[in-house]
């Protein structure tokens, strides 16, 4: 599972809670944040809790670089 999550300002997203109610759901889950740089200390947070960072626009090497560290060509 992915779950890609891009913050809008507009609408008053909260990447924060997508991605908390997204890992509670399933733990498993390969946890990615596509978007605007979060802060130096929501970003460690992040990283601590094994969400991938990706700024938008997102480069496809770098999403299938991820995708590969959990699902391996075969």
């Amino acid at each position: 599972v992915v779950i890609s999550v891009l913050a809008l300002k507009t609408d008053g997203g909260n990447s924060s809670q997508v991605l908390d109610a997204a890992q509670r759901r399933c733990p498993l889950a390969l946890l990615i944040h596509i978007g605007c740089a979060p802060s130096a200390a929501q970003a460690q947070v992040w990283r601590e809790r094994g969400v991938a960072l990706l700024p938008w626009p997102v480069a496809p090497a770098k999403l299938r670089a991820l995708l590969a560290t959990r699902w391996p060509a075969t």
